[in-house]
Protein backbone atom coordinates (compact mmCIF):
# COMPACT_ATOMS: atom_id res chain seq x y z
CA UNK A 1 0.00 0.00 0.00
CA UNK A 2 1.40 3.35 -0.48
CA UNK A 3 -0.14 6.45 1.36
CA UNK A 4 -0.62 9.39 -0.90
CA UNK A 5 -2.01 12.35 1.27
CA UNK A 6 -3.41 12.62 4.62
CA UNK A 7 -2.50 12.34 8.26
CA UNK A 8 0.25 9.27 7.48
CA UNK A 9 3.12 10.26 6.14
CA UNK A 10 3.32 9.38 2.46
CA UNK A 11 5.38 6.05 1.54
CA UNK A 12 4.96 2.38 1.20
CA UNK A 13 3.08 0.35 3.84
CA UNK A 14 3.15 -3.32 4.63
CA UNK A 15 -1.34 -4.40 5.05
CA UNK A 16 -1.50 -7.52 7.38
CA UNK A 17 -5.01 -8.80 8.85
CA UNK A 18 -4.30 -6.43 11.96
CA UNK A 19 -2.22 -3.93 11.38
CA UNK A 20 -1.26 -1.54 8.22
CA UNK A 21 2.87 -1.14 9.36
CA UNK A 22 4.90 1.41 7.85
CA UNK A 23 8.65 2.87 8.62
CA UNK A 24 7.69 5.37 11.20
CA UNK A 25 3.61 4.22 12.22
CA UNK A 26 1.89 1.31 13.15
CA UNK A 27 -1.90 1.51 12.61
CA UNK A 28 -4.24 -0.87 14.15
CA UNK A 29 -6.66 -2.25 11.56
CA UNK A 30 -10.35 -3.19 12.92
CA UNK A 31 -14.07 -2.12 12.60
CA UNK A 32 -13.09 -0.06 16.47
CA UNK A 33 -10.43 1.89 14.15
CA UNK A 34 -11.24 2.59 10.92
CA UNK A 35 -14.90 3.84 9.96
CA UNK A 36 -15.39 3.97 6.56
CA UNK A 37 -13.35 2.98 3.31
CA UNK A 38 -13.91 4.58 0.20
CA UNK A 39 -12.66 3.73 -3.22
CA UNK A 40 -12.16 6.31 -5.13
CA UNK A 41 -11.18 4.64 -8.44
CA UNK A 42 -9.57 2.09 -10.04
CA UNK A 43 -6.20 1.23 -12.23
CA UNK A 44 -3.85 -1.39 -12.90
CA UNK A 45 -0.56 -1.64 -11.83
CA UNK A 46 0.55 -1.41 -15.18
CA UNK A 47 -0.96 1.86 -15.62
CA UNK A 48 0.65 2.44 -12.31
CA UNK A 49 3.78 1.92 -13.23
CA UNK A 50 4.04 3.85 -16.37
CA UNK A 51 2.91 6.75 -14.45
CA UNK A 52 5.76 6.16 -12.24
CA UNK A 53 8.13 5.35 -15.12
CA UNK A 54 7.10 9.36 -16.49
CA UNK A 55 9.07 10.76 -13.73
CA UNK A 56 6.53 12.27 -11.09
CA UNK A 57 6.11 10.11 -8.06
CA UNK A 58 1.93 9.90 -8.83
CA UNK A 59 1.33 10.11 -12.47
CA UNK A 60 -2.27 8.88 -12.53
CA UNK A 61 -5.76 10.77 -12.50
CA UNK A 62 -7.22 9.50 -9.72
CA UNK A 63 -10.94 9.83 -10.70
CA UNK A 64 -13.18 11.82 -8.30
CA UNK A 65 -9.69 13.27 -6.81
CA UNK A 66 -9.14 15.83 -9.63
CA UNK A 67 -5.31 14.91 -9.03
CA UNK A 68 -2.47 12.53 -9.09
CA UNK A 69 -1.55 9.68 -7.67
CA UNK A 70 0.70 6.45 -8.32
CA UNK A 71 1.82 3.32 -6.40
CA UNK A 72 4.76 0.91 -6.38
CA UNK A 73 3.19 -2.20 -7.47
CA UNK A 74 4.45 -5.04 -9.19
CA UNK A 75 5.19 -5.60 -12.43
CA UNK A 76 2.21 -7.49 -12.96
CA UNK A 77 -1.04 -6.34 -14.78
CA UNK A 78 -2.57 -6.60 -11.48
CA UNK A 79 -6.15 -4.52 -10.60
CA UNK A 80 -5.95 -1.95 -7.76
CA UNK A 81 -7.62 0.82 -5.81
CA UNK A 82 -7.22 4.31 -5.12
CA UNK A 83 -9.14 4.39 -1.56
CA UNK A 84 -9.79 6.99 1.67
CA UNK A 85 -9.61 5.51 4.68
CA UNK A 86 -11.12 7.27 7.50
CA UNK A 87 -10.76 6.54 10.99
CA UNK A 88 -12.70 7.25 13.67
CA UNK A 89 -10.32 9.20 15.81
CA UNK A 90 -10.55 11.81 13.03
CA UNK A 91 -7.52 10.64 10.54
CA UNK A 92 -7.85 10.11 7.14
CA UNK A 93 -5.51 9.19 4.29
CA UNK A 94 -5.67 8.20 0.64
CA UNK A 95 -3.90 5.40 -0.67
CA UNK A 96 -3.30 3.17 -3.32
CA UNK A 97 -3.79 -0.47 -2.78
CA UNK A 98 -3.20 -3.63 -4.67
CA UNK A 99 -6.88 -5.89 -5.30
CA UNK A 100 -5.31 -8.28 -2.46
CA UNK A 101 -4.21 -5.38 -0.16
CA UNK A 102 -7.73 -3.93 -0.46
CA UNK A 103 -9.25 -7.07 0.41
CA UNK A 104 -7.45 -7.64 3.54
CA UNK A 105 -8.44 -4.19 4.79
CA UNK A 106 -12.08 -4.63 3.99
CA UNK A 107 -12.18 -8.40 6.14
CA UNK A 108 -9.67 -6.37 8.81
CA UNK A 109 -12.64 -3.82 9.66
CA UNK A 110 -15.70 -6.74 9.08
CA UNK A 111 -18.05 -7.33 11.70
CA UNK A 112 -16.88 -10.71 13.11
CA UNK A 113 -17.03 -12.82 16.87
CA UNK A 114 -13.25 -12.13 18.49
CA UNK A 115 -10.66 -14.77 17.74
CA UNK A 116 -8.90 -17.40 20.27
CA UNK A 117 -6.39 -14.81 21.12
CA UNK A 118 -8.58 -12.03 21.21
CA UNK A 119 -10.44 -13.75 23.69
CA UNK A 120 -7.99 -13.96 26.01
CA UNK A 121 -6.64 -10.28 25.27
CA UNK A 122 -10.16 -8.92 26.05
CA UNK A 123 -12.13 -8.79 29.36
CA UNK A 124 -13.37 -12.19 30.42
CA UNK A 125 -17.07 -11.70 28.24
CA UNK A 126 -14.75 -11.50 25.17
CA UNK A 127 -16.54 -7.96 24.11
CA UNK A 128 -14.46 -5.76 22.87
CA UNK A 129 -14.82 -1.84 25.22
CA UNK A 130 -14.65 1.13 23.99
CA UNK A 131 -16.02 4.32 26.13
CA UNK A 132 -18.25 6.81 25.16
CA UNK A 133 -15.20 9.27 25.40
CA UNK A 134 -13.50 7.15 22.72
CA UNK A 135 -10.75 5.18 24.67
CA UNK A 136 -10.14 2.05 24.47
CA UNK A 137 -9.53 -1.34 27.55
CA UNK A 138 -6.42 -2.80 25.78
CA UNK A 139 -6.38 -5.24 28.38
CA UNK A 140 -7.90 -6.53 31.73
CA UNK A 141 -7.79 -9.43 34.74
CA UNK A 142 -9.16 -10.02 37.88
CA UNK A 143 -6.45 -9.09 40.46
CA UNK A 144 -8.48 -10.20 43.36
CA UNK A 145 -10.58 -13.54 43.02
CA UNK A 146 -13.82 -12.73 44.51
CA UNK A 147 -14.41 -13.99 48.43
CA UNK A 148 -17.26 -14.83 51.21
CA UNK A 149 -18.46 -11.58 51.47
CA UNK A 150 -15.96 -9.66 49.28
CA UNK A 151 -16.24 -8.71 45.45
CA UNK A 152 -13.75 -9.33 42.99
CA UNK A 153 -11.45 -6.61 42.14
CA UNK A 154 -10.39 -6.10 38.62
CA UNK A 155 -7.27 -4.11 36.83
CA UNK A 156 -7.86 -2.41 33.32
CA UNK A 157 -4.99 -0.86 31.05
CA UNK A 158 -7.01 1.33 28.85
CA UNK A 159 -5.09 3.36 25.41
CA UNK A 160 -4.55 6.31 28.05
CA UNK A 161 -4.70 5.08 32.15
CA UNK A 162 -4.34 2.64 34.07
CA UNK A 163 -7.53 1.81 36.36
CA UNK A 164 -7.97 -0.66 39.18
CA UNK A 165 -11.00 -1.69 41.48
CA UNK A 166 -9.98 -1.52 45.29
CA UNK A 167 -11.55 -2.07 48.74
CA UNK A 168 -11.78 0.97 50.66
CA UNK A 169 -12.82 -0.07 53.96
CA UNK A 170 -11.42 -4.15 53.94
CA UNK A 171 -13.19 -4.12 57.54
CA UNK A 172 -16.96 -3.37 56.58
CA UNK A 173 -19.45 -6.67 56.29
CA UNK A 174 -20.22 -5.83 52.58
CA UNK A 175 -17.77 -3.27 51.14
CA UNK A 176 -18.12 -1.72 48.64
CA UNK A 177 -15.23 -1.23 45.67
CA UNK A 178 -14.31 2.35 44.22
CA UNK A 179 -12.18 2.51 41.60
CA UNK A 180 -8.32 4.66 41.03
CA UNK A 181 -6.80 5.99 38.13
CA UNK A 182 -3.50 7.18 36.94
CA UNK A 183 -2.44 8.57 33.66
CA UNK A 184 -0.21 6.67 31.61
CA UNK A 185 1.80 10.02 31.61
CA UNK A 186 2.66 9.92 34.65
CA UNK A 187 3.53 6.02 35.26
CA UNK A 188 7.41 5.33 35.30
CA UNK A 189 7.08 1.74 34.37
CA UNK A 190 5.26 -1.35 34.12
CA UNK A 191 6.70 -4.85 35.22
CA UNK A 192 6.05 -8.42 35.39
CA UNK A 193 7.62 -10.06 38.33
CA UNK A 194 7.28 -14.03 37.36
CA UNK A 195 9.67 -16.73 38.39
CA UNK A 196 10.41 -19.08 35.98
CA UNK A 197 7.86 -21.70 34.97
CA UNK A 198 5.66 -20.38 37.74
CA UNK A 199 1.75 -20.31 36.57
CA UNK A 200 1.41 -16.87 38.75
CA UNK A 201 2.92 -13.24 39.03
CA UNK A 202 2.84 -10.01 40.39
CA UNK A 203 2.16 -7.08 37.87
CA UNK A 204 4.13 -3.88 38.88
CA UNK A 205 3.16 -0.62 38.31
CA UNK A 206 5.44 2.01 39.59
CA UNK A 207 4.08 5.86 39.75
CA UNK A 208 4.42 8.85 42.01
CA UNK A 209 7.37 7.30 43.53
CA UNK A 210 4.97 4.80 44.87
CA UNK A 211 4.46 0.46 43.98
CA UNK A 212 1.46 -0.76 43.00
CA UNK A 213 1.03 -4.41 43.28
CA UNK A 214 -1.72 -6.32 41.31
CA UNK A 215 -1.05 -10.60 41.20
CA UNK A 216 -2.50 -12.59 38.35
CA UNK A 217 -1.51 -15.20 36.17
CA UNK A 218 1.74 -15.16 34.70
CA UNK A 219 0.00 -14.78 31.45
CA UNK A 220 -2.07 -11.59 32.28
CA UNK A 221 1.14 -9.89 34.12
CA UNK A 222 3.10 -10.56 30.83
CA UNK A 223 0.39 -9.25 28.73
CA UNK A 224 -0.27 -6.42 30.26
CA UNK A 225 3.73 -5.25 30.23
CA UNK A 226 3.53 -6.47 26.08
CA UNK A 227 0.58 -3.99 26.08
CA UNK A 228 2.06 -1.23 27.81
CA UNK A 229 5.29 -1.73 26.19
CA UNK A 230 3.49 -1.31 22.26
CA UNK A 231 1.60 2.05 23.40
CA UNK A 232 4.88 3.33 24.79
CA UNK A 233 6.48 2.48 21.06
CA UNK A 234 3.86 3.99 19.68
CA UNK A 235 3.92 6.64 21.63
CA UNK A 236 7.56 7.45 20.66
CA UNK A 237 7.22 6.79 17.02
CA UNK A 238 3.93 9.53 16.93
CA UNK A 239 6.31 11.95 18.22
CA UNK A 240 9.47 11.39 16.11
CA UNK A 241 7.29 12.05 13.07
CA UNK A 242 8.27 15.35 11.39
CA UNK A 243 5.07 17.38 10.78
CA UNK A 244 3.25 17.61 7.81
Amino acid sequence: MRAISGDLPVGDYKVTRDVIAGPMRIVRLNGNEVASVEVLGDATSKDYSNALGMGAAGAVIAGPLGGIAGAAFSARNQAGSLIKLSFRDGRAVVAAVTSAEHQLILQAIAPREPGKLENLLLWRNATPVTAANGHQMLHGFLWREKARGKPALQIRLWDHIVEWDYIHDEEARRPGTQVARIALEDVRSIEAHVAGGAERGVLVVHAFDRRYEFPGTAYNVTMATRVYEQLILESAEAEEEPAT
